[in-house]
C-alpha cells in the first residue's frame, strides 16, 4: 500500500526559502492553505479517485473540496506540492469577513465586527472566528488594527515541526531568531498562530484583512 504524502516544507533553517515580499496575498494565503492536513488528506484522494471529495465526508451537507476550502469552483484541485496557488474565491464570496471599524464608528481595542453568510459553510466560518478571537484573548494577535504579521516565521516553524529530526523548541528559537532577544514561549505562540492560518484564517490574508484598517 502507497503512503500518504507527507508535507516535506522547505529547509526551515534557511530564511532565504521564505522570503514573501514580493508576493500577493493569495500567495501567502496557498503557503498556509497547502500546509493544512486535511487539505493534503483530501487532496491524496482526489489523485487517487479522479473525484472531488465532499467535506465533511457522509454528511447530507458536505461540501465540494473547493468551496470548503474557499477555491473557487472554476479552478482546478491544486497539488499542495507545487507553489503556484489556486483561484481563490472572490473577495465578497469569503466569509466569515472582519472589521475593526464599522461604517459609521471605530471599534473599541477588544472589539471586531464579522459578516456571517448563510450560503456557506458555517461549521468553517465559526472555526475560523472561534480561532481569533482565541489567539486574540490570549494576546497572541495582539492588536489586530496596527501588527504586521511575521508570515515567514509562522511558515519557518510549521516546516520545523515536521522535521523528521524532531528539533526543539530552543533550537527552532536559536536557528530562527538568532542573537535576537526572544522567550522560548514565543515559539509556543507563534505555532498557535500559524495553526489558525493554516486552519481557514488564510481566508482572511487573501481579503488582506490582516494588520490593516478596513
Amino acid at each position: 500500500m502507497k503512503k500518504e504524502r507527507k508535507w516535506p516544507g522547505y529547509d526551515w533553517k534557511t530564511a532565504k526559502f521564505y522570503d514573501l515580499s514580493s508576493k500577493k496575498p493569495h500567495h501567502i494565503a496557498w503557503e498556509f492553505l497547502r500546509r493544512n492536513s486535511e487539505y493534503l488528506r483530501n487532496y491524496e484522494i482526489y489523485k487517487k479517485t479522479e473525484i472531488v471529495p465532499l467535506i465533511p465526508n457522509g454528511n447530507p451537507n458536505a461540501l465540494d473540496m473547493r468551496e470548503y476550502f474557499g477555491i473557487h469552483s472554476s479552478s482546478q484541485i491544486t497539488d499542495p506540492f507545487q507553489s503556484t496557488p489556486p483561484v481563490f474565491e472572490d473577495e465578497e464570496q469569503i466569509y466569515p469577513t472582519i472589521f475593526t471599524r464599522k461604517p459609521s464608528q471605530r471599534l473599541e481595542k477588544n472589539e471586531i465586527c464579522a459578516y456571517f453568510s448563510f450560503d456557506h459553510d458555517i461549521d468553517m466560518q465559526l472555526k475560523v472566528i472561534g480561532n481569533l478571537l482565541k489567539d486574540k484573548q490570549t494576546k497572541i494577535y495582539g492588536d489586530i488594527r496596527g501588527r504586521e504579521k511575521p508570515f515567514d516565521v509562522y511558515l519557518r516553524i510549521l516546516d520545523a515541526d515536521q522535521d523528521p529530526s524532531k528539533p526543539t523548541d530552543q533550537t527552532i528559537l536559536d536557528t530562527i531568531f538568532g542573537d535576537q532577544t526572544k522567550e522560548l514561549k514565543e515559539i509556543s505562540r507563534y505555532r498557535t498562530q500559524a495553526e489558525g492560518f493554516c486552519d481557514g484564517g488564510y481566508r482572511n490574508i487573501i481579503n488582506n484583512k490582516i494588520a490593516k484598517d478596513i
